[in-house]
């Protein structure tokens, strides 16, 4: 036997032999064993002297709880257990003991918190006939577990549960402070005591759980995973015994101040704890306040990852009854397929396809035509205010999107047009027009759906480059979104209706034509030019003709820009206002002799991307001839075409030299004779012979051609 051993042998002998008199020794004794035996003393020493040596022994016997022994945690809670059986006067110690005795429940060894659970029953059953006559009625009456109680959990009996209820209220303050302890130790035993107290207080924590809701938001953002654990367990512990009602009332009041992760956190464990019938009565409630743009427009990734696990909740525990909510539910979890990572998003994705099911949509994806409308006029409330990084701007760009992936944006070309309107203002944040041609020209390349016919896009196309200079008003944008709004529900083949109010609609391609300084300025012409030509692009609606006259200048201008792109782009549009103008009759010699000069420059740029789609520019120009066209009044400038053409026949790159013998076939129609005389005159000077020797034998058959 060891020293320390026989030290507490001695003891104990000492203490049963004068146990009529130890009284009298006990606080000496307590003193002098305190610093190296109180674990293996406390029990019986303590147990057998006067209530003054309970408080000196307290303090170290709850720090051996934190010992790494198991050991030690056990001779602890058999000790804390014999006191609440045996000590003194131990009702004015229970709300000291019943923290050490609880906390073990949760211990990290599963034979101590077996045991542990053992002795807490046999407190509990103690307790239970010494209040027999206070707690008659609560035996007789209260004998099943309520209906809705944590699953796999095993309930306290009911002395455990009247012991920790009237004691909780003394509990509960320090509780709270141990949970921001600066030690993870004390606030991972903290929160393992959270878990225990809940279980064993039920409703009866209702009177202080303001005060413990607030430690819950602090502790439940721990940098340690295990606390974190244990206080969402709390959380939705918390709700099975505590109606939503009751904790919803203190919890959406506390994030009217501010939302934080913490309050997300808890709130969606409470979500799932609740009752289905409980929480469909609070539903509209709970939604309402998360459809909040402070809530749910939050561009942290974290807050929305956790707002969506409280749309989970909801979603998971209201089932069908989530129905009568479905706009807010949509509303508030949309945004996260905006302004997430790609987790979120996807989540977002599965929420809003679950929320389709829940609806009856066929297919799921028809959920995002129902409930669109509404989101895209809480959009238009804040446009004034829209910069680049508003969550605003991201939530319109992927609502765009959404609906043009699943062909459902029909409905509401009208209001997106209405709204690309406003924002591509001449005062706008250049980035937020940016992102609006982004979405434009997603919009006008859509292929394969019902867009590539419907009248709506017809009209749609005609709107936005249309009238470039004049403001947009937001009373007509306002009075746009109200009918649009009565028109959702409405398929294609309304175009008159939407012929009523495209009228509304400008500025939104033309003004992005106009060269400004800057680079964000250059991207957008990029953008600009982008979109007019997928509004140019086949089939083009006649109605489309008249926006001929207003696009040509702007991109003439455009054909000449520094950015590649720009370039590019410019020379494939004109070359789509040129067919226009063809089919609506109205190209002419005039609009020949104003295109030619900036087109045929093109062929000496320094990208040959360029260089080619001016080349083909150059031939839908002048095939066929318009009727008013006189060869013989612009021969200097067929002159000038064919001058050109052959120098570039012998280009360097051979691909260029075979698209420009092609494109010399399909022009020698104009002038066949000055087309020879050129060729066959500077014939020595070409280093492309064959290609040469191929264009006189093409002019020769079309001189033969006419001839017969």
């Amino acid at each position: 036997m060891d020293r320390s051993e026989a030290c507490r042998e001695l003891a104990v002998g000492i203490v049963n032999h004068i146990i009529n008199h130890y009284s009298l020794f006990n606080e000496d004794m307590i003193s002098y064993l305190m610093p190296v035996l109180v674990q293996r003393l406390g029990g019986d020493v303590v147990c057998h002297g006067n209530n003054k040596s309970v408080d000196p022994v307290m303090g170290p016997l709850g720090e051996r709880m934190f010992d790494q022994v198991p050991g030690v945690r056990q001779v602890i809670t058999r000790v804390v257990a014999a006191w609440l059986m045996k000590l003194p006067d131990r009702y004015s110690y229970f709300h000291r003991l019943l923290p050490l005795i609880l906390t073990s429940l949760c211990d990290e060894m599963p034979d101590l918190a077996a045991e542990a659970w053992e002795l807490w029953q046999n407190i509990g059953e103690q307790y239970l006939l010494e209040n027999e006559k206070d707690l008659k009625d609560t035996m007789d009456f209260l004998t099943q577990p309520p209906s809705h109680y944590p699953p796999e959990v095993r309930r306290p009996n009911l002395g455990c549960r009247t012991l920790v209820q009237r004691n909780a209220g003394k509990i509960i303050p320090a509780l709270a402070n141990e949970l921001g302890d600066w030690q993870v130790d004390v606030r991972l035993k903290a929160s393992q005591l959270l878990c225990q107290l809940v279980l064993n207080a039920e409703t009866h924590l209702t009177h202080h759980l303001e005060k413990l809701l607030v430690a819950m938001y602090r502790a439940v953002q721990d940098d340690d995973a295990r606390v974190v654990e244990n206080v969402e367990k709390a959380a939705k512990y918390l709700a099975h015994f505590v109606p939503p009602n009751v904790t919803l009332s203190l919890v959406l009041p506390a994030m009217e101040d501010g939302v934080t992760h913490g309050h997300l956190k808890v709130l969606a464990e409470i979500l799932w704890g609740s009752e289905k019938s409980a929480l469909v009565e609070e539903l509209e409630g709970v939604v309402n306040f998360l459809q909040r743009h402070d809530v749910c427009w939050q561009q942290s990734e974290l807050s929305q990852r956790y707002l969506q696990n409280c749309m989970l909740a909801i979603l998971t525990v209201c089932e069908e009854s989530v129905q009568p909510v479905s706009q807010q539910f949509f509303n508030v979890t949309f945004p996260g397929a905006a302004l997430g990572d790609t987790a979120v998003r996807n989540t977002a994705e599965e929420l809003l396809m679950r929320l389709g099911q829940t609806e009856g949509c066929e297919p799921p994806h028809l959920v995002y035509s129902r409930h669109a409308g509404s989101l895209f006029q809480d959009l238009q409330l804040s446009l004034d205010t829209w910069i680049f990084n508003s969550p605003q701007r991201s939530i319109f760009q992927t609502l765009v999107e959404k609906l043009v992936s699943y062909d459902t944006v029909g409905p509401y070309l009208g209001i997106i047009s209405s709204l690309m309107v406003y924002l591509t203002a001449t005062d706008k944040d250049p980035r937020v027009k940016l992102s609006v041609y982004t979405s434009l020209a997603l919009l006008l390349n859509t292929k394969n759906s019902p867009l590539g016919s419907c009248d709506e896009l017809d009209t749609f196309r005609v709107t936005v480059v249309q009238e470039a200079g004049q403001q947009s008003d937001k009373s007509s944008l306002n009075e746009n979104i109200g009918l649009s709004s009565r028109l959702q529900t409405t398929w294609f083949g309304q175009a008159q209706t939407v012929g009523h109010i495209s009228h509304l609609f400008c500025n939104v391609i033309l003004p992005g034509l106009v060269w400004q300084a800057g680079r964000t300025a250059e991207t957008v012409r990029t953008s600009a030019v982008a979109c007019l030509w997928a509004a140019l692009q086949d089939p083009v609606p006649p109605s489309m003709v008249r926006v001929t006259d207003m696009c040509l200048p702007l991109v003439l201008g455009l054909v000449e820009d520094s950015a590649r792109k720009t370039r590019l782009l410019a020379c494939r549009a004109l070359r789509a206002l040129v067919q226009l103008a063809r089919s609506g009759g109205r190209l002419n010699a005039d609009l020949m002799h104003q295109v030619f000069p900036a087109v045929i420059k093109r062929l000496d740029d320094i990208n040959n991307d360029v260089r080619v789609a001016a080349v083909k520019t150059v031939v839908t120009l002048y095939t066929p001839l318009p009727p008013d066209y006189d060869v013989q009044c612009s021969s200097a400038l067929v002159d000038a075409l064919y001058t050109t053409m052959l120098v570039h026949l012998d280009d360097p790159d051979p691909v260029f030299q075979g698209i420009m013998l092609d494109a010399l076939k399909d022009v020698s129609h104009i002038h066949p004779r000055l087309l020879w005389e050129k060729l066959n005159n500077s014939l020595g000077n070409f280093r492309n012979t064959k290609d040469c020797s191929e264009l006189l034998d093409h002019i020769k058959s079309l001189r033969d051609t006419s001839a017969t």
